[in-house]
């Protein structure tokens, strides 16, 4: 991951596939990933794509009752 991430990586399909561009691509395939599991989305507060009972009643601008205004920050990691 190293010689990717640095592009100093030997073999002939590196010749055609630039590395470092792998890499990035890679990278970010696997952040999305992550973040698309509920888990990881309930660490970082995000209800976007809650099904919750009543979404639809909320209008422009406005929150539900469970979201709150700021960020909290697990302390514990």
């Amino acid at each position: 991951m190293q010689q990717l991430q640095t592009g100093i990586i030997t073999g002939s399909v590196w010749q055609v596939l630039p590395a470092k561009l792998f890499f990035e691509e890679l990278l970010a395939e696997v952040v999305a990933i992550f973040n698309s599991h509920p888990l990881a989305q309930e660490e970082i507060g995000y209800t976007g794509m809650a099904d919750a009972a009543g979404w639809h009643k909320i209008g422009l601008n406005e929150k539900d009752e469970i979201e709150t205004d700021e960020l909290t920050v697990n302390k514990n990691m």
